[in-house]
């Protein structure tokens, strides 16, 4: 097999304890050709000094090293930039509190080599504590962690929970991780590796507190097939301190992915994309907020040269560079 160079990128933030358990799973790949590239987003703590004492051994293996900090910018910044640097044929993100298991890269590689019309591969994921015990996702109680052998009812991996979220859809079909299913359930996995050239043209992303990970997910639907690993490839931090542990955060961060995404599929080219989002998602949003009828269209304002979005009766302008807001009443 070909071993075409892959990126990996490393967006960190205050991972003190964990930075350097990412990239020592990095390290461990058994995937040759690897680039390894690290941004430090202004962290409070010792994330970066615990990186740069990590750098000789990084230049012992990989074929390229980048690591950097900068002011705290936010994570679509941050990924944003670290997506432009890279050189690889393949892109894999890693968040600097979780890990690979030393086949994710490889495994991943030979999938997309053979099937040309793939975008992405998505592996299966442990869960595991912060010292790096297994743990099992709890079948009766939500977001509930505990330790691996607790309950034979319990979800053992990401997919395996996922699939129970979703009976009846089958991960292994071709449609699995499309944009229809993906706006009724965002069920992808961490662990990703993305074609690079199928991620630049929807990078840089855009600048605000959203989910980057669905967000890119939806883009890369749009672009081809997506397929599902059944291996667990790569280890899934469970902390207080990350964000899927705050549910107002979640809620907001989802929130203005929506809004971004009404942006994306109001422009021309996306005709397609915005009947199935007004289909599977808007409408339905709309209903449940007693609209009995709604649509999604962008209007020019000769005048003020900007665009309109029409939304619940009413126009809400943005320049190309400045998300519109959205009426109070969205998202309770």
């Amino acid at each position: 097999m070909d071993t075409p160079l892959v990126s990996i990128i490393i967006p960190a933030y205050n991972h003190e304890p964990f930075i350097e358990g990412a990239v020592r799973s990095a390290l461990a790949q058994d995937y040759p050709n690897l680039e390894l590239l690290v941004l430090d987003d202004g962290s409070k703590d010792n994330t970066y000094a615990r990186l740069q004492q990590l750098r000789p051994a990084c230049e012992k293996r990989f074929a390229r090293v980048v690591f950097a900090t900068q002011p705290n910018a936010g994570t679509a910044v941050t990924m944003s930039r670290l997506v432009a640097q890279c050189r690889g044929k393949y892109i894999s993100a890693c968040a600097s509190d979780d890990e690979y298991l030393p086949a994710c890269i490889s495994t991943q590689v030979a999938v997309l080599e053979a099937h040309p019309e793939a975008v992405q591969t998505l592996p299966d994921n442990y869960f595991i504590a912060p010292d790096g015990t297994r743990l099992e996702r709890a079948w009766n109680k939500d977001d509930t962690y505990e330790p691996l052998g607790s309950d034979p009812k319990n979800y053992p991996t990401f997919a395996a929970f996922w699939q129970a979220q979703m009976p009846g859809h089958d991960f292994h079909t071709a449609d699995f991780h499309s944009y229809e299913n993906l706006l009724k359930k965002h069920n992808f996995l961490n662990g990703y590796l993305w074609r690079t050239d199928a991620v630049r043209p929807f990078f840089p992303l855009p600048n605000c507190r959203m989910s980057e990970d669905y967000y890119i997910n939806l883009q890369l639907a749009k672009r081809g097939r997506v397929i599902f690993v059944d291996r667990p490839l790569f280890n899934y931090r469970m902390h207080p301190g990350q964000t899927v542990c705050n549910r107002a955060l979640l809620q907001v961060n989802e929130q203005n992915l929506f809004t971004q995404e009404l942006q994306q599929v109001c422009r021309p080219g996306q005709e397609h994309w915005k009947e199935i989002l007004q289909k599977v998602w808007f409408t339905p949003q709309c209903r449940r907020k007693g609209f009995a009828w709604c649509y999604i269209e962008r209007r020019n304002n000769y005048f003020r040269s900007q665009r309109v979005l029409h939304l619940f009766g009413k126009d809400f302008p943005y320049h190309t560079r400045q998300r519109f807001t959205l009426p109070a009443c969205w998202g309770k």
